[in-house]
């Protein structure tokens, strides 16, 4: 079903972004490869996709709950009522669907 949760992030300068998500948009952050090496340009592009809100840097849940990262320190905080943030598996381990090598794996 899904619904509306907090994402918080720090970024590695201190910079706080916080923000109002759909649930599914949760799983789009977290369960990526890239979201693990902590790249710059992954965070920039969760961003862009939505309002971000830096004056409000409230730590409370909403409706399905909060997840917070802190890109300082690699820190992530998950309370949340829809599912797990940080659970990988391989095929979110791999960013080019069509990598032979991630090919051959899921054979």
């Amino acid at each position: 079903m899904g619904g509306a949760i907090r994402i918080v992030i720090r970024e590695k300068d201190g910079t706080v972004w916080s923000n109002e998500r759909w649930t599914n948009a949760m799983t789009t952050l977290t369960r990526d490869a890239r979201f693990v090496d902590n790249d710059d340009a992954w965070f920039e592009r969760y961003k862009a996709n939505g309002e971000w809100h830096t004056d409000d840097h409230t730590l409370a849940p909403i409706s399905y709950g909060i997840v917070v990262v802190d890109r300082k320190t690699m820190t992530v905080i998950d309370c949340n009522g829809y599912g797990t943030a940080l659970s990988m598996g391989l095929v979110h381990l791999v960013n080019n669907p069509d990598d032979e090598d991630y090919l051959k794996l899921i054979e």
